[in-house]
């Protein structure tokens, strides 16, 4: 018997990706989200070039997800399962990217420290790209959710004066606020209000988004270093905030961490995600890891999609 072909999705603030999967994501197309604004659009203009007929299709978006429609959280993009020319089901793009570990190669996982995984054991998995996302997977079941939208928490004196000034001029700051491609724009901002940026920082950012400002000169402007490392000991005490809520392992996606294995594996992520006295012991037994895949949320889709049939 053929393997069905699926009609896999996955569609964030900044980017929509489409793909056939037959056992292998393939035909992967990418717009920006822009350029489309309804499922059933990007859906039609994939199909009119990759001709087939789906037996079925999985979706992921980055926002929450009620029945068979979902509107985006931070950009105006909403989908109906009913667009689509067959079974089709939503899923929120964590939602994805839980079930999407199942399917991962080995060499699409960096282990950033803590014991093996046990098997059975509660993970989290936290996606920091336009937004952050966050969901929960237990055995089977996955549990998505909106914790990017809860209040971020200061875990070291730096951080601190980031949140007053952030509060001081957006009222309440959600952790998306911080970490996120926007977020990381709004640390950047918080460092030059301390210290300038060199000539060619400053005329980079002219040019290109913080984030890749920040990425791009870390080594040599001491501001844009100042921000990479706010940006990385906030991810990581976060981390560790899942870590123990839930006790079990961590799992760290998104666009903007696989673009910089080198930092997120220098010890300083780590650090803050075992920095939880009086747990620290426990802390530094719980894996977390970083994933590579950019196709995560596409191959988490297709396990949702394989269930309807």
């Amino acid at each position: 018997m053929d393997s069905p072909v699926l009609l896999v999705g996955d569609v964030g603030g900044t980017n929509c990706r489409l793909a056939r999967f037959d056992g292998q994501i393939r035909d992967v197309q990418v717009w920006s989200t822009d350029e489309v604004s309804t499922l059933g659009e990007a859906a039609d203009r994939y199909l009119a070039v990759h001709r087939f007929t789906p037996d079925a299709a999985a979706v992921a978006v980055a926002g929450p997800v009620q029945g068979s429609t979902a509107r985006l959280t931070n950009t105006d993009w909403s989908a109906d399962a009913a667009d689509l020319p067959c079974s089709t089901r939503l899923i929120n793009d964590l939602h994805a990217a839980a079930r999407g570990i199942s399917a991962l190669s080995a060499e699409a996982v960096i282990r950033l420290g803590g014991d093996a995984p046990l098997p059975g054991a509660p993970v989290a998995v936290m996606g920091i790209g336009t937004g952050l996302g966050q969901a929960l997977l237990v055995g089977d079941l996955v549990v998505p959710g909106e914790g990017g939208h809860a209040d971020f928490g200061p875990s070291c004196p730096e951080l601190d004066g980031l949140h007053a000034w952030l509060r001081e001029r957006h009222g309440r700051v959600s952790t998306e606020m911080v970490l996120s491609g926007p977020g990381l724009g709004r640390i950047l901002a918080y460092a030059t209000h301390h210290r300038p940026l060199s000539a060619a920082a400053a005329e980079s950012l002219r040019h290109h988004p913080p984030g890749a400002v920040v990425f791009q000169h870390a080594e040599a402007d001491p501001t844009c270093a100042h921000a990479l490392d706010l940006f990385l000991k906030a991810v990581g005490s976060e981390a560790g905030n899942l870590a123990l809520r839930f006790l079990g392992g961590v799992y760290l996606c998104g666009g903007i961490l696989p673009r910089i294995p080198q930092h997120v594996t220098d010890g300083r992520l780590r650090a803050s995600f075992e920095a939880k006295a009086p747990h620290r012991a426990l802390l530094a037994a719980l894996p977390c890891a970083l994933i590579t895949d950019p196709h995560l949320g596409l191959l988490g889709a297709a396990v949702e999609a394989g269930r309807i049939l």
